[in-house]
């Protein structure tokens, strides 16, 4: 069987039907323990009466104030979710090579953890979105079901789908990672045999530069006298000096 690809085990992995929204009239007090800590971690308090109208100039502030919210929270989505992306495409590409028990540790440990921080993150967006219809309610202003349900549907897929760009650019990271690893380690392989290569041209360089073997022996190599330095001038053997001594001294 061929290991799954990033398509493979990612489809269907959060499906919105699955979560639904579960805050609606509910006082601060009834909501999760996680969703007050963090509406409080904002400072996020309903200070709007219902009797008390909501101005345009309200609404803005309230709409520019949640938007940065949600900003902050994508980018700690996406902070939180580098390691589990991390940890995927390493198990991926351990099963690519053959390792059977990466597709467990896939399927049983991290995807359950990528998940889990989808859930945790959706829960913050339903934080919002109580506080936002609170904010609202009995305005002219308020947002009815089928209008902010909607938009909630629409905020989870942009969710899933910013989870798992951020997943196909970690796997494309690595392996830009990793061919610039075997680019540098061609270039190492070509630099040594380029060394290698000059060590033995200069080796046989020295041996050329050697001074060659004298060809004549001490008694036979031929003098050149001062003024005509082309024509070599015949050494004279020991044996024949003493002769001609020998024969000056008769004379």
């Amino acid at each position: 069987m061929s290991p799954p690809t990033l398509q493979d085990i990612m489809t269907g992995c959060y499906d919105p039907s699955n979560r639904k929204f579960e805050y609606t009239d509910l006082e601060l007090s009834q909501l999760p323990l996680a969703a007050q800590d963090f509406l409080r971690l904002y400072g996020l308090e309903v200070t709007r009466k219902p009797h008390e109208e909501l101005t345009e100039e309200g609404r803005d502030a309230l709409f520019s104030q949640l938007l940065k919210i949600r900003k902050d929270e994508r980018a700690r989505l996406h902070e939180t979710l580098c390691a589990v992306h991390l940890a995927i495409v390493t198990q991926m590409r351990n099963l690519a090579s053959g390792d059977t028990a990466a597709r467990a540790t896939l399927r049983e440990t991290l995807f359950p953890v990528w998940q889990s921080h989808l859930d945790d993150h959706l829960s913050r967006i339903d934080a919002l979105l109580w506080f936002e219809l609170e904010m609202r309610k009995c305005s002219q202003f308020r947002l009815l079901p089928q209008h902010y349900l909607s938009s909630r549907t629409e905020d989870i897929n942009r969710m899933v789908s910013s989870a798992l760009q951020w997943l196909q650019q970690e796997k494309e990271r690595l392996e830009r990672e990793d061919e610039a690893e075997r680019a540098r380690q061609l270039l190492a392989l070509e630099s040594n045999n380029s060394d290698e290569g000059s060590t033995e041209e200069s080796s046989a360089l020295d041996s050329r530069s050697e001074p060659e073997e004298n060809l004549f022996s001490d008694s036979d190599a031929p003098l050149f006298s001062s003024i005509e330095s082309d024509k070599p001038i015949p050494r004279r053997n020991a044996g024949n000096r003493r002769r001609l001594y020998a024969y000056y001294r008769i004379i």
